[in-house]
């Protein structure tokens, strides 16, 4: 590979004081989440380079696939509401059924400077800030052969973006918290069993087993990629091939950063006075919104109160309907017909 493709700068470790540090006291869950490594949920593959210029983008990128790891786990083991499923899938987040977040959204929006990249707190703090916004509102094709339409000026030209991806991004943000801590090289093994880690590399240097290596120990990081199973020195590359095998710990630099994400706490969520609402949560069942109360009693009696409250004249000229999962449902007092508290 021509190494003019790639970043000529060292990746930038900018820890503030303000930073929270792995091991320390934080508000970030120290929950298991990756059992045997980030590896369980392996990002899409997404090449930083294209035909004509690479983007130098590798911070976003792999700020991204972290994040991608862990909407993905909680896609698919259901640990996310159905709520904010739907609002992925709606907002084009998912794509065949993967979460598919734009690099070029995040690499222009966090102010990447081509030939010097960015730093990994810096892409993270723009993240947990100003949301991440869906490939399919953000996409760029590296591979387009026609250099007037696929030029390094066309790519970073912040006016081409379209405005929905900011629009949505943030409301990404409200939904879900974006986190991210340092990590002492020491913690890595420890750390990516609780979270997706960035790590910072030498690009790229190969020894006679097929191994890659830093030629100058413990400096000269210049490449961002993803923490696959430190066990084996396994990561995620945005160059081919996507699986990289590093000869041992020397080569990675003495910080990490940890990329957790999770649901934000819902807002009660707004209704209309004689709104028929459903729990489509486990364990499931209707109610009548009124005056600030679900009314919970025999379906048919529901039913035919919602019926009676939305008609004029003996006539049914049609009622507010919503769902609700069951955290947005316990937000609300439970009574039965009779206005009596319902436990």
């Amino acid at each position: 590979m021509d190494k003019n493709f790639l970043l000529r700068d060292n990746i930038k470790i900018e820890i503030k004081p303000t930073d929270f540090m792995y091991g320390g006291m934080t508000s970030i869950s120290d929950e298991i989440i990756f059992p045997n490594g980030p590896i369980e949920f392996p990002p899409v593959f997404e090449e930083q380079i294209g035909v004509f210029f690479c983007t130098h983008g590798c911070v976003s990128y792999s700020i991204n696939n972290g994040y991608e790891q862990d909407l993905d786990r909680l896609l698919q083991t259901g640990k996310i509401s159905v709520v904010n499923a739907n609002w992925l899938k709606e907002n084009g987040y998912i794509i065949d059924g993967r979460m598919r977040l734009s690099n070029r959204w995040l690499v222009l929006r966090s102010n990447t400077v081509w030939e010097k990249g960015n730093s990994g707190a810096s892409v993270a703090w723009w993240a947990r800030h100003y949301g991440l916004a869906p490939l399919s509102l953000c996409d760029w094709n590296l591979k387009e052969r026609d250099y007037k339409k696929n030029n390094l000026e066309a790519y970073y030209d912040q006016s081409t973006i379209n405005p929905e991806a900011d629009k949505v991004a943030l409301e990404f943000a409200k939904r879900f918290d974006v986190r991210y801590e340092w990590v002492d090289k020491k913690d890595v093994v420890e750390a990516e069993k609780r979270g997706a880690v960035q790590l910072y590399v030498r690009a790229w240097y190969k020894d006679e087993n097929g191994k890659y290596y830093n030629p100058t120990p413990d400096e000269n990081f210049n490449h961002a990629v993803n923490d696959a199973r430190i066990e084996d020195y396994t990561i995620f590359d945005q160059y081919n091939p996507q699986l990289k095998q590093l000869s041992g710990m020397d080569n990675i630099n003495r910080f990490a950063l940890k990329l957790n994400i999770k649901e934000k706490t819902m807002d009660k969520p707004i209704l209309q006075e004689n709104t028929l609402v459903q729990l489509v949560s486990s364990p499931g069942g209707f109610g009548l919104y009124l005056n600030g109360n679900i009314i919970i009693d025999d379906y048919s009696a529901i039913h035919l109160s919602w019926i009676a409250r939305n008609s004029k004249n003996g006539m049914f000229v049609g009622g507010h309907f919503a769902t609700l999962v069951k955290d947005e449902w316990d937000k609300f007092p439970k009574v039965n017909l009779k206005l009596e508290p319902i436990k």
